[in-house]
């Protein structure tokens, strides 16, 4: 930083209880002006925990909740022809909400593999942001996702082909959790 060059972005993965949040906690408290993403936010890269509907879909939605309306409304965001809702972020206790919002996710199969690939494409494609630390936004989701889901050898293609998008010089920084946050501690993060 101070070269002239784009602040690096961090990709915070490993396998649950590795210590994923304790690491993106002492970078961010390190890196105060960074934006920090957790699993479930809305994200530039990543739709862990958000439904990705078509704008009649969101109607439909808000139809079918209408005592929800307004906090769908405040974890929504459009994005082209788009609505992402970050439903995890909603607290309701209205029977199978956070069930059939899960059904609109892209992960866990429930999209062909070449429709998934498009989506995540195109939002890394769209992402020129810098000086952001994610937690759980690749790794974790999008290529744990075409391991278990798509039957062929993709996953490494697909990592190929983000890693491979023009950027500029924000280039990710990846980080394994359970590795780093000893390094981390000891350093004073």
């Amino acid at each position: 930083m101070g070269t002239g060059m784009g602040r690096t972005n961090y990709f915070v993965e490993g396998l649950q209880g590795a210590g994923k949040s304790t690491l993106v906690r002492l970078l961010s408290g390190k890196l105060k002006d960074y934006e920090v993403f957790h699993e479930g936010d809305y994200s530039p890269v990543d739709l862990a925990w958000c439904a990705y509907v078509t704008e009649e879909r969101y109607r439909r939605i808000l139809a079918d909740y209408p005592a929800l309306c307004e906090e769908i409304g405040r974890n929504t965001v459009t994005e082209g022809s788009r609505k992402i809702i970050c439903y995890t972020r909603i607290l309701t206790e209205v029977p199978d909400f956070y069930k059939n919002m899960e059904e609109y996710e892209i992960y866990n199969g429930k999209r062909d593999r070449d429709s998934f690939e498009r989506v995540v494409l195109e939002r890394f494609r769209n992402w020129n942001g810098e000086g952001q630390i994610f937690e759980c936004a690749m790794f974790q989701n999008i290529i744990t996702d075409q391991m278990l889901y798509s039957r062929e050898q993709r996953a490494k293609w697909l990592l190929a082909d983000i890693w491979r998008l023009p950027r500029g010089s924000n280039t990710p920084l990846l980080c394994s959790a359970a590795s780093l946050i000893p390094r981390c501690l000891q350093r004073g993060f």
